[in-house]
């Protein structure tokens, strides 16, 4: 989630787009495993998809 939130814009959408994914697959195995709340993980990925829809 760091380097999402580090990115500073210049990348192409299709490199942000696939990190997106593959950072909400990683928030799922972490809710799926109970390291996180399951609503704690659809509010990262809710505010990352929001931040990306931003670019």
């Amino acid at each position: 989630m760091d380097a999402a939130t580090a990115s500073d814009g210049g990348g192409s959408t299709d490199a942000l787009r696939e990190q997106f994914r593959s950072t909400v697959s990683l928030i799922d195995r972490l809710a799926g495993k109970g390291i996180i709340h399951v609503n704690t993980a659809s509010r990262y990925k809710a505010r990352l998809n929001k931040r990306l829809v931003a670019i």
